[in-house]
C-alpha cells in the first residue's frame, strides 16, 4: 500500500522500528493505512518501537478518529509496542499520551516539534 498525501511511513535502518510523518489531515483512510502497516510490523517482528513525526498537523475527521480497523490495532498495540515516541503531538494528544503510559505497559514520551534527534535517541534505547 503506498504512502497517503497526509502519512508517510519514513524508512528506518531498524526493521523493528516504524515511523510515520504527519503532514496535514488525517482521515479514515490516513488511519486505516497506518492501521494496516503496524498490523503488518506485529506480524513480522512480534515486539516494535514507534516513532510518529507531526510536521504539520491540521487535525482530524471525525471519521478518523473513530476508524475501526485503527481502534482494533491501537489495542493491540499493548501486546506488540514496547515504546511509542511522538514529536510535535497537539496538546490534546500530548494529554492522551502522557495518560496512556499509566495505564499501558507501553513506554511512552512526547518530544517538542524540532526535537527529533531527543526522540530518536530515547527510542533507540530499547533497540535489540
Amino acid at each position: 500500500m503506498a504512502d497517503r498525501a497526509c502519512v508517510r511511513r519514513v524508512p528506518e535502518r531498524r526493521r523493528d522500528l516504524l515511523t510515520f510523518e504527519v503532514l496535514g489531515q488525517l482521515d479514515a483512510e490516513d488511519m486505516r493505512y497506518m492501521a494496516d502497516q503496524v498490523e503488518q510490523a506485529f506480524e513480522r517482528r512480534g515486539k516494535i518501537d514507534m516513532l510518529i513525526l507531526f510536521r504539520r498537523f491540521e487535525g482530524a475527521t471525525a471519521g478518523a478518529v473513530v476508524e475501526p480497523h485503527a481502534l482494533r490495532v491501537e489495542l493491540a498495540s499493548i501486546a506488540h509496542v514496547r515504546r511509542y515516541g511522538v514529536v510535535g503531538a497537539p496538546g490534546w494528544a500530548d494529554a492522551m499520551i502522557a495518560l496512556g503510559g499509566w495505564v499501558t505497559p507501553i513506554e511512552s514520551k512526547t518530544f517538542d516539534i524540532g526535537e527529533d534527534a531527543a526522540a530518536r535517541a530515547w527510542i533507540d534505547r530499547s533497540e535489540g
